[in-house]
Order: C-alpha cells, then structure tokens, then sequence
C-alpha cells in the first residue's frame, strides 16, 4: 500500500534500488516489481514460516533447544569484530551451535542465534563487560534460530515451494542493478561473479550449475537467493554501505509508528563522509511526495530492535 501509494503521487522513481530485510526483503520484491504477485507473496511467506518451524526439533512440551538475542558491542566497549570473533569462540567452547544472524548496525547491533545454553553463555560474558546488561538484549518468544546454518535442511522444501509460486515469465530485468539481496549484499546481476557470491555465501557447490546458460537462468538465480535466505544472515551492514555510497536519498516504506530500518541506517552511517537523506515515506510523506520541508532532524538510533522487516526504497543518483 505505501509503494502503491508513492507511484500514485508519482513519488516513486521507475529505476530506484530497492532491498528488504529478512522477510521485507519478499514484500520489497512483489510491491516494486510485481516479480511475486499479491497472492503468490502471501503464500510465500506463510510457507516459509511453516518450513523454518518444521525443520526445528522440539520437546513432547513444544519447546525447542533454540534462542535468539541481539550483541550491542558498544555497550561493551567492543567493536563489531570483537563481537563476532565473542559468538565463534563461544560456539567453540561449548561445542553449540552459535551464529550472528542479522548484521545489522555496524559496531552497534548484531542478532545471534543458536542453541540456549550458548546463548545463556555469551550473556553472562557480555555481562563481565557491561555490569548493567545492556549489551545483551535477549529476544522473547523466538525459539527459532532464524537466518542460521541450523535451517539449511528446510532449503529444498522452500525451494520447491518457490519453484512453484514465482511465475514462468517474470521480467528478471527489473532486478539487474537495483535489487540488492540479503543472501549476497551486492546489486543483482546474472554474471558468474554474481553466482560466485551466492555459492561463497551459501557454501552449496550446486549453486555453480546456474552459470551455464546464465543469461536464460535469472528466474533460476532469484529462487536460490530466496531459498537460501531463511538459513543465511542478513548481511545488512553491507547492504546500507552500498546505498550510502551510491544513492541520494533512501526512503524506508513501512509502519510509521516504527522506523526501524531508516533508524538503523541513519545509525549505521552515523560516520560516513556521505550520508543520503532518509526519510520514511509515512512519516515524512509530504517531503516524499514533495509537499512539505526538507527533513530537519534524525530520528534517534534503534536499541533493543533484532530484525527489521520493511522493505526501503532509494532513489538512484543521477
């Protein structure tokens, strides 16, 4: 609704980039696009929620062996890297499965997963850094290990469930060079090097077959990307790189009542020698649709947010 609404006011540029986290990433896909149409995206997404809680083992009480919580290394006083070489370490140790999920703030917000006990772990080692448990947030009511290795079994289900959703005939053009996917971080492209990045980030040697005839398998590249998404993290952090480096003006459409992308790259760019205006195209609509002033003041950076889910569009430079 809010893009539908942005193309009415004629506020919404026919070639912008375009990207979603998590699973805004498939509402970014179906409203800007139309490469999932309504019905296929609705379910799409239910199905991919089915499949994530099917592949995980639970108790005769229902409950699974998983967590999810999210690092604010600067809370302890550490830096980005710190924090993730503090989850390897701790998988290590205790020999459970651990990983960083959502990269989502550089230095400043990073969602873990994994097993409860080494969860429980790194909290009680980030609470020897920062005594008022502030750079651990422990995330309540997810027993999931979303966006980790630990769901790769549900891949070919989901596959399959794509193969059959995302229709014959898509214009596959309309991703090239402004879509930016999750699994990859980079601008969509059939190009080896593209394929290359896709196999790198899934460590599935499959992926490979798609260079053969690559200019015919776009359809085929978008599937795996979407496939592997639920069982990859979030590579985020890069994501709002690229678009602090190449566009003008980035524009986060979703629920004004809570920002959380545009509040998270206002964040992540917070030291970047070019920052875009970022607006929110609810709250800032009469500056969206070039109505009202130009944006005066950031909105303050996200806390105890995990995952943001709204799809951001961004005007290309020109």
């Amino acid at each position: 609704a809010g893009v539908a609404a942005m193309r009415e006011a004629g506020a919404l540029p026919p070639r912008s980039w375009f990207c979603g986290h998590s699973v805004g990433e498939y509402s970014a896909l179906s409203a800007l696009t139309h490469v999932l149409p309504l019905d296929a995206l609705i379910d799409v997404v239910y199905q991919r929620g089915l499949t994530m809680q099917r592949f995980v083992d639970r108790d005769e009480m229902g409950r699974s062996d998983y967590a999810m919580g999210v690092i604010r290394p600067h809370k302890a006083k550490m830096r980005g890297e710190d924090a993730k070489a503090l989850v390897a370490e701790v998988a290590k140790e205790t020999g459970l499965p651990l990983y960083v999920v959502n990269h989502n703030v550089r230095d400043r917000q990073y969602a873990v997963a994994g097993h409860l006990k080494a969860c429980e772990t790194i909290r009680k080692r980030l609470l020897t850094r920062a005594e008022d448990g502030g750079a651990w947030i422990q995330i309540p009511g997810i027993d999931v290990p979303f966006h980790s290795p630990l769901l790769s079994d549900g891949v070919a289900a989901f596959r399959d469930v794509l193969t059959k959703c995302i229709p014959m005939d898509i214009d596959i053009a309309r991703l090239e060079g402004r879509y930016i996917p999750n699994l990859v971080a980079m601008p969509f492209e059939r190009t080896p090097e593209f394929v290359d990045a896709m196999e790198k980030a899934t460590g599935y040697a499959g992926v490979a077959e798609l260079k053969k005839n690559i200019a015919e398998r776009g359809r085929d590249i978008l599937i795996e990307l979407l496939a592997w998404q639920f069982a990859s993290p979030v590579r985020w952090i890069t994501t709002q790189d690229i678009l602090g480096s190449v566009v003008d003006q980035v524009i986060e459409i979703g629920p004004g009542a809570a920002p959380v992308v545009s509040n998270m790259l206002r964040s992540s760019l917070r030291k970047a020698n070019r920052v875009p205006t970022i607006l929110h195209a609810e709250r800032d609509y009469d500056v969206v649709v070039g109505n009202g002033p130009e944006e005066e003041e950031a909105a303050p950076a996200p806390t105890a947010e995990a995952a943001a889910s709204a799809p951001a569009a961004a005007a290309p430079a020109p």
